[in-house]
């Protein structure tokens, strides 16, 4: 909608035109294609260049504004299996989703495409309960450790990818976003460079979070066996 990019624009470029803001991250919810990923990287930098019409260029953009992928959890829809008589594990859609996510970017950087090199890591948002870290460990490693063959002809460089996961914030119980945390450093082989999106369950006092909760907590059978499993 033409109203929502003006004020998308409009809001990155009141803060880049801040002399005092080094860099801005963009957070973008991607495509399953290619050229859909590439798309609204394109747009808001046009955006952002008809906005700026000073001489000195002041916004930057390719210096100041880089992109992260922004990959929605979702609630699993139960598969009880279909003509070809297969049970689908936990999250089957979304894993397919986000492997399809994660295979238009890898195109896209060894493409050579220019928006590539903006894009710099990739995130999971929403609600936490909606699918675990394991749902989207194939996609984040292969992403982390993907490293597009050398283009002569390409200006700008493709970083490397660093990820955050957002875990640890939300849980019904606290040994369940304890086991969340453990199981995203885990099985997306976070390191140095990568982030844990505000981890809370790392910080708090178990006794005082179950009296908090006089001592009863409500999750799933699903979940309770998971963490008995866990523990």
């Amino acid at each position: 909608h033409p109203f929502e990019e003006a004020y998308t624009a409009g809001a990155a470029a009141a803060v880049l035109g801040d002399r005092r803001v080094c860099s801005l991250e963009a957070r973008i919810v991607p495509k399953q294609e290619a050229g859909a990923l590439e798309r609204p990287i394109q747009q808001l930098d046009c955006q952002l260049r008809q906005w700026d019409n000073q001489e000195t260029d002041y916004l930057q953009i390719e210096h100041r504004l880089y992109y992260v992928l922004h990959i929605p959890k979702r609630p699993d829809v139960p598969h009880r299996g279909g003509g070809d008589g297969l049970t689908r594990c936990r999250d089957a859609a979304l894993r397919q989703e986000t492997a399809a996510v994660a295979g238009a970017l890898i195109r896209l950087r060894e493409a050579g495409s220019p928006a590539a090199s903006r894009i710099c890591g990739m995130d999971a948002c929403a609600t936490e309960a909606d699918a675990r870290p394991e749902v989207f460990a194939p996609a984040y490693r292969r992403l982390k450790d993907h490293q597009p063959p050398p283009l002569p002809a390409l200006t700008s460089r493709i970083p490397m990818l660093n990820v955050t996961y957002h875990v640890g914030e939300d849980f019904p119980d606290l040994v369940d976003g304890l086991r969340a945390v453990w199981e995203a450093v885990t099985f997306l082989e976070l390191g140095r460079s990568d982030r844990i999106g505000h981890g809370l369950a790392l910080g708090i006092d178990p006794e005082h979070w179950y009296r908090s909760k006089q001592y009863r907590v409500y999750l799933t059978r699903q979940a309770l066996l998971d963490n008995c499993a866990w523990m």
